[in-house]
């Protein structure tokens, strides 16, 4: 499996790279518009609405982390999540390159290979048994 990142792209760039990103079947594709994204609250209730988090997380950036690295509920084989206009994303929020940070030091580990060591279950003889998989999880920033 190719490993997890973020991407950069012009405008001009990004169906290509959309395209070969999503190419898996079953990849969940979420969608933002950077220009409407102020604050980390405004990219919270974006995000959790684009993945379907089973709770609100504009508060906490820890349930943020929480949910983004849970995703079970979309039923899917990769996430791709694209942020268009990145430039005006959080522009003036301190807390844009906190959520940038977060996937790389949190986020895509999960996705790339962490996830096989931590979600676990027992099967009928009480024997641990691996019930997740490592995922591709990328980001591509539009400019």
């Amino acid at each position: 499996m190719k490993k997890s990142q973020i991407y950069r792209v012009e405008k001009s760039e990004l169906s290509v790279l959309r395209e070969r990103l999503s190419a898996p079947e079953r990849t969940w594709v979420a969608e933002i518009e950077g220009k409407s994204i102020k604050t980390y609250a405004d990219y919270a209730e974006q995000i959790s609405k684009c993945m379907k988090f089973p709770s609100p997380v504009e508060h906490s950036i820890d349930a943020y982390e929480d949910w983004i690295r849970g995703l079970q509920w979309l039923d899917s084989d990769g996430y791709l999540l694209v942020i268009h206009d990145f430039e005006e994303f959080m522009k003036e929020d301190s807390t844009r390159w906190k959520v940038v940070g977060s996937f790389l030091d949190t986020v895509l580990p999960w996705w790339d290979g962490e996830v096989d060591k931590y979600v676990t279950s027992s099967d009928e003889n009480g024997m641990p048994i691996n019930v997740s998989k490592a995922k591709p999880f990328n980001v591509i920033l539009v400019d």
